[in-house]
């Protein structure tokens, strides 16, 4: 069988390691204290998507809520299903992730099952999980001070459980309900009917005691949309004097815009700013556009911006924006 050499190139490209190192990867996953993803080769990878793509329509066929996968919203909430039932670990999250899932099919990530799925794409999301989760902790400690707590924003939340997971935390005898924040979350109209339903179908029913978050519609393409909606959110009248904290994860890959990323920050602080808000933060897992290695160092070295090690070709970097 005669092999051309661009074949060969390519077979040795498909059967050779993801990435050339996964230094970068170990240290990100070493830092939030999880374990790094599978430097598997990338037909490894390949697989396990198309995989996923093909099983999920099957899982979901009898499902009466019937959620879509836009922007890999649902393929995420599997993920953080099978990180999140994976006892003693960082990612446990008490099987919030999986409540929203079918009734019976979800039982293929449930605990022990959980463990058979290798390291791959659920593990680069329960890095940034990870990693958002100790910032926004650190964060709500630090305003723990304020009456009210610190609203939190979401950009594009999804169907993402945090918002879920800290307002139902248990909190120390006598301490303040309101220290663990009000949490408002924002999303196009498709994606909060959606997730509307799946709380009021699935959660409301596994976890009524949970305590939800404020939906707000609002597409972040769209810049004059979002000012308006945040100057109502804000309003001195709405909202009593704050600090605000906004969480981004894995939504700017969806803008439709390039240079839509730096405008929809730059209108979030803007417009928070001028609301009056004690303190604005950004917990920030995601991509920069446009924004070069070079002047992310120099933000870092000024103390602007905090930076996570991330490796994993195609997903999202870390990074706090104080």
């Amino acid at each position: 069988l005669a092999v051309r050499h661009s074949d060969s190139l390519q077979l040795r490209r498909a059967f050779s390691s993801r990435l050339p190192s996964s230094e970068s990867s170990r240290d990100a996953a070493s830092e939030v204290g999880v374990t790094p993803p599978w430097n598997a080769p990338p037909a490894v990878w390949k697989f396990a998507w198309n995989s996923q793509k093909k099983i999920l329509p099957i899982y979901h066929r009898f499902d009466e809520c019937n959620p879509k996968d836009k922007s890999f919203n649902l393929s995420v909430l599997w993920w953080k299903a099978i990180a999140g039932n994976r006892r003693w670990t960082k990612n446990f999250d008490g099987g919030v992730a999986f409540d929203l899932l079918p009734p019976v099919t979800r039982h293929v990530v449930n605990f022990p099952f959980c463990y058979l799925y290798p390291n791959l794409h659920h593990q680069n999301v329960a890095i940034r999980t990870a990693f958002l989760d100790r910032e926004v902790t650190k964060e709500l400690a630090r305003h723990s001070s304020e009456g009210q707590g610190p609203l939190v924003i979401v950009l594009g939340a999804g169907f993402d459980t945090r918002s879920i997971r800290f307002m139902s935390e248990p909190q120390p005898k006598g301490s303040d309900v309101g220290k663990r924040g009000h949490w408002i979350e924002l999303d196009l109209p498709s994606v909060v009917s959606q997730k509307r339903l799946l709380f009021e179908k699935r959660l409301a029913k596994r976890r009524p005691r949970a305590a939800l978050p404020e939906f707000e519609v609002v597409d972040l393409n769209d810049d004059e949309e979002l000012r308006a909606k945040l100057e109502v959110l804000l309003a001195p009248e709405t909202r009593a004097k704050r600090s605000v904290i906004f969480i981004v994860e894995a939504v700017m890959l969806y803008l439709e815009q390039p240079l839509r990323p730096p405008a929809l920050l730059s209108s979030c602080m803007e417009i928070t700013k001028q609301s009056g808000c004690k303190e604005v933060t950004f917990c920030f897992a995601d991509r920069l556009p446009h924004v070069s290695d070079r002047d992310v160092k120099v933000a870092e070295d000024k103390g602007d911006v905090d930076i996570l090690p991330w490796a994993a070709a195609g997903e999202a970097s870390g990074l706090e924006l104080p």
